[in-house]
């Protein structure tokens, strides 16, 4: 396998293309069931249709662990949202209609959302009255089994020449809740993307308002389950809004 074409860096990993081929290299100690975990995942969004990279290999490469996938030419929605400002609505409605076709797929191979995030929250560094609060609001999401993507961003959106769209990155998908999905969603959109959030939110919404309580509701919780994989900004942030949508102080 070729090592010396890199496409991206990220803290726990390195992506490589090799020819047809996308190398994605772990770093950190990463256990073994994540991994192939991710490429269940991925095995299980191709399987339901959608336009996904192909999961070919789990292997390791000089000591690392690796997912061989098919690579997929294009520029991610982030870079096209990015070059095109003008077409940023554009861009956002077939964002949306992408988000609604993965939450109208269901699955029961996928990690179940309310357990994965009762786990979370118990291991979170915040206050008793924070976690009781957060547990309060898992417990009254449905036990449903609507695949969640868990990390839905423009820059996990792969769009070709042709304009196909591509749905990478989905080591965190879940079956559970749709509207946590798009809150974590909204929250991604707030922390890296400026004025992207409210146009995403009721896009996704509509003039549905029922729906978009539920995820104000759930709003607190997507941002709590985000804290362990954000910098120290993020996480400052994230904790201010957790704060202040449960009308809690300091």
């Amino acid at each position: 396998m070729n090592l010396d074409r890199i496409i991206a860096v990220r803290t726990d990993k390195t992506i490589y293309r090799d020819g047809d081929k996308c190398l994605k290299v772990f770093v950190g100690g990463r256990p073994a069931s994540e991994i192939y975990r991710e490429a269940m995942n991925q095995s299980i969004f191709c399987e339901k249709g959608f336009r996904t990279p192909m999961a070919l290999e789990v292997t390791c490469i000089d000591g690392k662990w690796a997912i061989v996938s098919e690579f997929v030419r294009g520029k991610t929605l982030a870079m096209l949202m990015a070059e095109q400002p003008e077409r940023r609505s554009e861009y956002l409605s077939e964002f949306v209609r992408i988000h609604h076709s993965i939450h109208a797929e269901t699955s029961t191979s996928l990690h179940n959302l309310k357990k994965s995030l009762s786990e979370c929250v118990d291991a979170l560094p915040l206050e008793l009255v924070l976690r009781n609060e957060l547990r309060l609001r898992i417990d009254a999401m449905p036990d449903s089994t609507h695949i969640c993507h868990g990390d839905f961003d423009p820059s996990n959106i792969i769009v070709t020449e042709s304009g196909e769209m591509y749905i990478t990155d989905c080591p965190l998908a879940v079956s559970g809740a749709p509207e946590f999905d798009c809150a974590v969603t909204y929250h991604k959109l707030s922390l890296n993307y400026d004025g992207y959030a409210e146009e995403y939110l009721n896009l996704f919404c509509q003039s549905n308002e029922k729906l978009r309580a539920f995820v104000e509701y759930l709003s607190p919780v997507a941002a709590a389950s985000m804290l362990g994989r954000s910098n120290k900004e993020k996480r400052r942030r994230l904790i201010e809004t957790i704060k202040q949508q449960l009308s809690l102080k300091e």
